[in-house]
């Protein structure tokens, strides 16, 4: 199934951000904006329609990132509007109204990107943190974690885990 959510923090804003993930958001987009072609991670200036009513929904810019290269390793768009609460809901609304599409889950684009191994737990997390992050102390190890610190760290455990599990099996087993 292919899901969509607002990307941009919800209330009135200059810029609203849209993303869909999934086999059909390619089609969506140009369902959408009318237009029959886009190339992949090239931001294109676009109008956006309802499809159910034709109306004129806003003008603004869309970008299509091809699978795997991409946040959730799916085919994903991005639809960049007016940050008014109407237009939103207008966008939000027609693509709901397209077949095979449906509103994501808080975290299921995160999700999407573990399940196709665009990233581990721990860079989750830290994205989860950098995007809560406060103080330039916490954006800082926010970002250090994200490019895989910690997991390298952990990784380094676990081979040592190993390594002492296996001696300590072979010591029992040869003593």
């Amino acid at each position: 199934m292919t899901i969509f959510a607002l990307s941009s923090a919800n209330g009135i804003a200059g810029l609203a951000v849209i993303r869909v993930s999934g086999h059909h958001a390619l089609t969506a987009l140009k369902t959408v904006s009318r237009k029959s072609h886009f190339e992949p991670n090239l931001m294109t200036r676009t109008s956006f329609y309802d499809p159910e009513s034709g109306n004129h929904i806003d003008k603004g810019l869309a970008v299509y990132f091809a699978k795997p290269k991409s946040f959730t390793g799916e085919d994903v768009v991005e639809i960049h509007i007016h940050g008014g609460r109407a237009t939103v809901e207008l966008m939000l609304k027609a693509l709901s109204s397209i077949n095979q599409l449906r509103l994501a889950e808080p975290g299921e684009f995160s999700k999407k990107a573990f399940v196709n191994n665009k990233m581990d737990l721990t860079a989750i997390e830290a994205m989860g943190d950098l995007i809560n992050a406060q103080t330039e102390a916490q954006h800082k190890q926010a970002l250090s974690q994200m490019s895989g610190s910690l997991n390298k760290l952990y990784l380094s455990w676990r081979k040592d885990l190993v390594e002492l599990v296996a001696y300590l099996e072979a010591e029992i087993d040869f003593s």
